[in-house]
């Protein structure tokens, strides 16, 4: 419960901040997602993450923290399911679309959880950044790759909605 009230905590505190950025010329963005991949060996993902971006020009650099849940076909989840990711990644806005972003990032599993492993994504994100719509909404889809130290490597598609502040 602690660990709950302690992110909700961190996450208003930097939206409160975020907000207040808004009307500065700073461009920090904090982004909270849910997402889900296709079913690959035997195992399905869902995430929750939490990226906070600089953006440049068309480009934005990220750090990102996304929390896993490995769903196994039988659909049981014990605490070995739950993988902790942290990492950073690379974004581009399309010159065509403005809002859509490519985006490429890298985690990495933080602790020492049975399932440890690196992921690898690619996706393409969809925001409208208009200030009269606060928060915006994102819309990713890519393609996610998780190499797993002690299980085989998965493969797949994701899907993931949020908002952007």
């Amino acid at each position: 419960m602690k660990k709950i009230v302690a992110i909700l905590l961190i996450c208003f505190t930097c939206c409160m901040g975020s907000r207040c950025m808004a009307e500065s010329p700073l461009p920090v963005h904090l982004d909270l997602s849910l997402g889900m991949g296709t079913p690959c060996k035997d195992i399905r993902p869902f995430d929750a993450s939490m990226s906070l971006s600089y953006d440049f020009k068309r480009f934005s650099i990220f750090a990102i923290y996304q929390g896993d849940v490995l769903v196994p076909k039988s659909g049981l989840t014990n605490n070995y399911n739950l993988v902790n990711n942290l990492g950073g990644g690379l974004g581009y806005r399309l010159p065509s679309l403005n809002c859509f972003e490519a985006r490429g990032f890298v985690t990495r599993t933080i602790g020492h959880p049975t399932l440890r492993n690196t992921s690898y994504n690619l996706g393409l994100y969809w925001h409208c950044g208009s200030s009269n719509l606060f928060p915006s909404p994102v819309i990713g889809i890519g393609y996610n790759c998780k190499d797993f130290s002690a299980a085989p490597t998965y493969h797949g598609a994701y899907i993931s909605f949020g908002f952007r502040f």
